[in-house]
Order: structure tokens, then C-alpha cells, then sequence
């Protein structure tokens, strides 16, 4: 098999990682059959920016050494002194708003390696317990009840619980904006129809009544008392009416008592509607119940 010679990437001390590069780094030597002064050479070679600045003050020597290069470079871009801020970062890493768990659970792992690079195999059982106490309470209870066996296990397991998450909460959302709706369109059809009956009562048994022979409120024409009417001297005088009834008082209050009950089945602006119109009805009655009777001679 033919193998074609791969060319390093090149490494400025800002854009990557420096023990990141040096893993791709020595992949790359490998490949190619590298010596080490080969490899320190190419080093050299692929050096930018700010990373090449170290290289003024080596002597040809230096120059020609891998373990010194990379030591150096390790020293320079990623001390040790460095290793207690990326502890005091673990301890207040929080995932973001718009980040998902899965690339928090990653950005979490590699924190913890930078934190205790020599002891990070070791420690998982640590990291897997502050990794939960990251997470969502509901979310933090399924992955520790899981029992993960290597932080890899709780991130899977945690993604899992944010996509079916993600999945039934907008249909519950819809379902219980839905079933709302139509709580409050039932009862505002059922609260109409109600209104529709009380105002067809009030008007059937509350109708004023006109007297077409005498002109009376109170009765009709068939019910009139005063169908014979007696002559002195010419004059054609109408006898007096009787006394109206209080049934229809009676029929009020009992109707009002229905309303009532009613009402109180209902929220007070629903009862406000019901009982202004019923106020209006009953003074309209009253009124026109008042009049004076006419007497035609």
C-alpha cells in the first residue's frame, strides 16, 4: 500500500489547544516514520505568531531536541499554575441557556481533564457526581438513579432525558391550552343560552297589558270588567276598574329568585351582565304599571 506523507497542521498558541496539538502532532510524525530530530525539525517548521517567538533564544541544539521544544511549548502555553484556575472553573462551570446538555456534558469533560490531567481516569466517579449536581433536579434524579459507570454514560443518559423533554412538552402545553378553551367556550355558550330563556320569560309573563275596550292596563279585552256600560242623562260613563292582582308581583319575586340561583353559578361579571338586565325589565314594568287610568266621557 502506497502512503502519501501527511503535513502537520500549524500551531500560533492561540487558535488550539497546546496538548491538543501535540497529540495530532505526534499522530502525524507517526504516520510519516518521524525520527525525533525529524519531529523537532518539523516543530520548527510549523510554528506561528506568538508560539514562534520562543524559538529566538535556543541555540541550534535546542533547536534539534523534541522533548525540549515540547516542554517548553507545555510551560509557555499551558503551565501548571494554571491547572488551579481550571479547578476554580469546574466548580462554577453552569450550562448556558442555549446550549444543550450534550455539548455542556463535553465542555464539562474536557474542563475536568485540564483539571487533573494525571488523575482524570481515576476520578470519574467525582466528576460524574458534580456533573449531576449541574443538571436539572428532575434531570439530575434520572441520571443518578441510572448509576453511570464512566462520565460518557451520564452525558448519554442526560441527552436522553433532554430529547424526550423536548419532544411531549409542546404537545402537553397544547393539550392544556386546548382543553381550557374549551372549558371557557362551553361556559360562555351555556351562560347565553341561559340569558336567551330568562329574557323570552320576562317578556311573555311580564308583557304589560292594554285593554282595547277601556283602555286599561292591567287586562285584556276578554277579561274586561267593564263591558256594560250604564247611560245617566246621555252620559256614557265607564264604570271604575277593579283592583289589579299582585299575581304579577307574586310572578316577579319568584322569577327574581330563580335568576338568583343562577347567578350564583356563575363569576360576578357574568352576574353583573344578568342583573342589570332583569333591573331594567322590572323598572320598565313598574312604570308602565303606574299610569293613570283614562276615563273617556
Amino acid at each position: 500500500m502506497i502512503k502519501f506523507e501527511q503535513k502537520p497542521c500549524t500551531f500560533d498558541g492561540v487558535s488550539a489547544d497546546v496538548q491538543d496539538y501535540f497529540i495530532q502532532f505526534e499522530a502525524v510524525s507517526l504516520w510519516n516514520n518521524w525520527n525525533f530530530s525529524e519531529m523537532a525539525l518539523q516543530l520548527v517548521i510549523n510554528l506561528r505568531e506568538e508560539a514562534r517567538t520562543i524559538l529566538r533564544l535556543l541555540t541550534p541544539t535546542q533547536l534539534q531536541s523534541y522533548d525540549f521544544l515540547k516542554s517548553l511549548l507545555l510551560q509557555r502555553f499551558n503551565p501548571k499554575e494554571r491547572i488551579a484556575c481550571y479547578k476554580f472553573q469546574l466548580n462554577s462551570c453552569l450550562i448556558l441557556s442555549d446550549e444543550s446538555v450534550f455539548d455542556f456534558g463535553h465542555r464539562f469533560k474536557l474542563l475536568c481533564h485540564r483539571a487533573y490531567p494525571d488523575n482524570f481516569q481515576s476520578m470519574q466517579t467525582y466528576f460524574i457526581d458534580l456533573f449531576i449536581g449541574k443538571l436539572e433536579k428532575e434531570m439530575g434524579k434520572f441520571v443518578h438513579f441510572k448509576h453511570p459507570a464512566t462520565f460518557d454514560d451520564a452525558i448519554f443518559l442526560a441527552t436522553e432525558f433532554e430529547s424526550f423533554n423536548l419532544t411531549v412538552e409542546p404537545v402537553e402545553c397544547e393539550i392544556k391550552e386546548s382543553e381550557e378553551n374549551c372549558d371557557f367556550s362551553c361556559l360562555k355558550s351555556g351562560f347565553d343560552q341561559i340569558v336567551k330563556v330568562l329574557k323570552k320569560l320576562v317578556y311573555r309573563k311580564f308583557k304589560v297589558k292594554t285593554c282595547f275596550n277601556c283602555s286599561v292596563v292591567g287586562h285584556i279585552r276578554a277579561n274586561c270588567p267593564n263591558k256594560v256600560c250604564k247611560s245617566v242623562n246621555s252620559v256614557h260613563v265607564v264604570e271604575p276598574e277593579k283592583p289589579i292582582s299582585t299575581s304579577g308581583d307574586k310572578n316577579v319575586k319568584k322569577s327574581c329568585k330563580v335568576v338568583n340561583k343562577v347567578q350564583s353559578l356563575f363569576s360576578s361579571d357574568l352576574q353583573c351582565c344578568l342583573t342589570d338586565y332583569l333591573i331594567s325589565s322590572m323598572d320598565e314594568f313598574s312604570c308602565l304599571k303606574d299610569k293613570p287610568v283614562k276615563v273617556f266621557i
